[in-house]
């Protein structure tokens, strides 16, 4: 985006940004909206893919977030542990991130790939 010299403060897009909701076309193809966009936070954009979350689940995610915090400090122990297979404690984050991340994934249900 570029700054406009006549409004201080205000940023106009150009050609070579990205169509946001509002400039949208469904007349011009690839300006369209694949999937609605939501906002969880009325001060950050929406996030496309994610419905509105309920309070409750927001609460769960967190706590899935901060077992994973948990994990992690867990993963650096035995890594920093003499003698432990290194490749065996890589496999184990990897896998645990992954169990993470389904469990994320199946609070936010999110529409997209």
């Amino acid at each position: 985006m570029t700054e406009q010299p006549d409004a201080p403060g205000t940023v106009e897009p150009t050609d070579m940004d990205p169509p946001t909701v509002d400039q949208a076309d469904p007349a011009t193809p690839g300006t369209e909206s694949p999937e609605p966009l939501i906002n969880i936070h009325p001060n950050t954009p929406p996030v496309r893919g994610y419905r509105d979350l309920t309070q409750a689940e927001v609460d769960l995610i967190n706590e899935i977030k901060a077992q994973g915090e948990q994990l992690g400090q867990l993963v650096d122990k035995v890594r920093a542990t003499d003698g432990v297979d290194q490749r065996w404690a890589s496999i184990a984050a990897t896998d645990m991130q992954t169990g993470l991340m389904a469990l994320v994934r199946a609070v936010a249900q999110p529409t997209n790939f």
